[in-house]
């Protein structure tokens, strides 16, 4: 059984607008609220939020 664990989303946008208006939608928000149900049934939960720039392969 692992003692950490980490689970990883990657989310594309086209453009940095584009992740702007995700990260500003209602949804979001209604997400958020679920999330926080999911950790209260983890002993000292950590959410990290890491943005990339995708440099086009060329």
């Amino acid at each position: 059984m692992l003692e950490n664990a980490c689970l990883a989303l990657e989310m594309t946008y086209p453009d940095q607008a584009a992740m702007e208006r995700a990260l500003a939608s209602p949804a979001r928000a209604q997400n958020a609220k679920e999330t926080e149900i999911l950790l209260e049934m983890v002993e000292d939960p950590r959410v990290s939020h890491t943005v990339f720039d995708v440099l086009a392969a060329g």
